[in-house]
């Protein structure tokens, strides 16, 4: 299956001003995800292969764990985010990293199969009209004993804002529905437990990770840099209207200059399983 024009790659296209957005979201939860590597056992010499890399901030991580004597490949659906990564990786000097353009389905070039130690991917399968596909492909991707590793939403529609407006709950079951509407699922995380075991994995981790800000603190950045062009196209594909819009980024802003402001992330399932 061929990867779709550059236009519909991502949700939020893939223009510099994306880019920097995921390049701050990798930051803010780059402790979190190193975390859930070091349970995994990722490290010096292994083969990783990363699905749904995007501009790879984190496949670069993934190559500084493995160094030179393991390597990393990253695969993603838009060849623009593919060339970032190549680049950065050779002003890095991780010759040991490649990638892969095209959409995450099960069909692998045999060279790939049963090649790696360990698959990563995050916020990917709850995009996915059909994230079983993913599931079957770091399956045949990963040797007996590889690992599998999933970072995404379990339930979306908890994340809220203090002090509380109606706003936030509208905007919120918008940027659902809109979700819903693309075949995706924003708290995939309740089914993938069941879904990995039955395409022959054991689940050896699962946690739910949940986390909260301050105004004054890094993950505020996080809603701050999403909500804004995210609820812009929403208001273009009529999911909210103007007064909606207007109303959301008022209520966030009042939050922002809140005293008692807070911001309370959607719970993310961590999940480590391995290949049977």
């Amino acid at each position: 299956m061929s990867a779709p024009s550059e236009q519909d790659a991502y949700i939020l296209g893939t223009a510099s001003i994306e880019l920097q957005r995921l390049g701050l979201q990798n930051e803010i939860w780059s402790e979190v995800t190193e975390a859930l590597w070091d349970v995994a056992g990722f490290s010096e010499g292994q083969q990783l292969l990363e699905l749904g890399c995007g501009p790879g901030f984190s496949s670069l991580q993934l190559a500084k764990r493995t160094g030179s004597d393991g390597g990393v490949l990253g695969w993603d659906r838009s060849a623009q985010f593919l060339e970032h990564l190549r680049g950065r990786a050779a002003a890095d000097g991780l010759d040991w990293v490649s990638t892969h353009h095209g959409d995450v389905n099960p069909s692998l070039n045999p060279s790939l199969q049963n090649r790696f130690d360990g698959v990563y991917a995050r916020w990917l399968v709850c995009w996915m009209d059909r994230p079983q596909d993913a599931i079957r492909l770091a399956a045949k991707a990963l040797r007996p004993g590889g690992k599998l590793v999933l970072h995404d939403y379990f339930h979306y529609h908890a994340l809220d804002f203090w002090p509380r407006n109606p706003a936030f709950r509208e905007g919120i079951d918008a940027v659902e529905k809109a979700w819903r509407a693309t075949g995706g699922d924003p708290s995939i995380g309740v089914r993938l437990q069941d879904m990995v075991e039955q395409h022959g994995f054991h689940v050896t981790h699962a946690k739910i990770c949940t986390r909260f800000a301050t105004p004054k603190q890094q993950l505020w950045q996080w809603p701050a840099s999403f909500f804004p062009a995210f609820l812009a196209q929403l208001k273009l594909d009529g999911f909210l209207s103007p007064a909606q819009v207007d109303a959301f980024l008022h209520a966030f802003d009042v939050s922002t200059e809140h005293p008692q402001g807070m911001f309370l992330a959607p719970p993310m399932l961590e999940l480590v399983a391995e290949k049977l």
